[in-house]
């Protein structure tokens, strides 16, 4: 089953370029495909610019040290993660496989799960749903 992953720039564009390989979240991600959304923010584009594999998560305790691979992997520090997990755990999750489209596609191409309706907005983090094949 795929995702539509929620990402702000300049961290989308990492992650579909394989140079971030550890997508920080405050929930594990399911494994599988997931379609990269650019947010708007920061100038983003607004739309799906490619695709990664999630192949699995590790949790960080609050107040564990997060591995420096996993910093780097991410690329956040550690200050700015341990602010953003603000007192809770948080999970990173590995992204690997990494594929941008040449053409970011509107989030209207992609469709839910479960009532295969095309999303009219992107999801505010992440939400099953597939490409339309049509």
């Amino acid at each position: 089953m795929s995702i539509i992953l929620a990402v702000n720039p300049p961290y989308a564009g990492q992650l579909v370029d394989g140079t971030k390989r550890v997508e920080w979240r405050k929930k594990p991600l399911p494994t599988g495909d997931a379609y990269i959304y650019e947010t708007k923010r920061n100038g983003g584009c607004g739309a799906v610019i490619g695709r990664v594999t999630i192949v699995g998560n590790a949790k960080i305790k609050s107040g564990q040290s997060i591995p420096i691979s996993l910093v780097a992997w991410g690329r956040v520090e550690e200050d700015a993660l341990t602010i953003y997990a603000n007192g809770g755990d948080i999970y990173a999750n590995a992204a690997r496989y990494p594929a941008r489209y040449k053409e970011p596609k509107p989030i209207t191409a992609f469709s839910r799960y479960g009532d295969g309706e095309s999303f009219a907005r992107a999801p505010q983090s992440w939400a099953y749903g597939e490409e339309n094949k049509a």
